[in-house]
């Protein structure tokens, strides 16, 4: 809200339909409203959305961007009355290897981690899980809400010894949004940065090329904006 009170011209709600390279400049095509002509662009998109929108005038990068691979990520937050829990949870929490093949990959302890996060006397868990998996018949397999908070009901008795019911949960679903690194992924972000040096103009940023975490997104943009405004001083 800070940012876009600076500006002149903020537009949110409005997908962008199609991008056009118009020689040395682009046309951003917005659904329900008229195209922006450009110098140049940040596409800020999971890869395999940019990838859709550069098609069309640069295949070879869009190519590599359909490589990156994404999964999915159920997460459930779990509200305990503090009295309930012995753990001393003196920690951030923990992280599953799938070798122990549980359903919970990883626990955040959020009320340790942020205390603000949670009033006194509470404590607060996030667990994530695996997203939706295919079936036996071929189609996804998708459990309910209740279903995935019973799950973390039990990883919560099972890890942490809390034997009580939650004050009460929140089921989030983050279907293909987290990227997974595959081996040679450097090499292929190496060749999505010099397949952009033929086309001028356009740039890339997000969780798919140089890091998942908060920081590193925040990094990326900023790699992003200062490689935007050093193109424009020399165009």
């Amino acid at each position: 809200q800070a940012v876009a009170a600076t500006l002149s011209d903020v537009r949110t709600g409005k997908r962008v339909a199609a991008i056009c390279r118009k020689g040395t400049r682009y046309s951003l095509t917005l659904e329900g409203a008229r195209a922006v002509i450009c110098d140049a662009f940040i596409a800020a998109t999971p890869s395999f959305v940019s990838a859709e929108l550069l098609r069309p005038w640069a295949p070879e990068i869009a190519q590599r961007l359909d490589a990156i691979p994404y999964g999915s990520m159920d997460v459930v937050f779990l509200a305990y009355d503090q009295a309930v829990v012995d753990h001393p949870l003196d920690a951030y929490g923990y992280i599953t290897p799938r070798s122990e093949g549980r359903a919970v990959r990883a626990c955040t302890w959020m009320s340790t981690k942020l205390p603000e996060r949670a009033p006194a006397g509470r404590v607060l868990l996030r667990m994530f899980m695996n997203g939706s998996s295919p079936g036996s018949n071929g189609h996804a397999t998708e459990p309910g809400d209740d279903d995935l908070a019973r799950i973390a009901m039990i990883e919560a008795r099972e890890v942490l010894g809390i034997t009580a019911a939650p004050l009460f949960h929140v089921v989030q679903r983050w279907p293909s949004s987290m990227p997974h690194y595959a081996v040679g992924h450097v090499d292929r972000v190496a060749g999505i940065d010099i397949g952009l040096r033929r086309h001028p103009g356009c740039f890339l940023a997000g969780a798919a090329y140089r890091g998942v975490g908060i920081p590193d997104c925040i990094r990326d943009g900023e790699r992003a904006a200062h490689d935007v405004l050093t193109y424009l001083q020399k165009s």
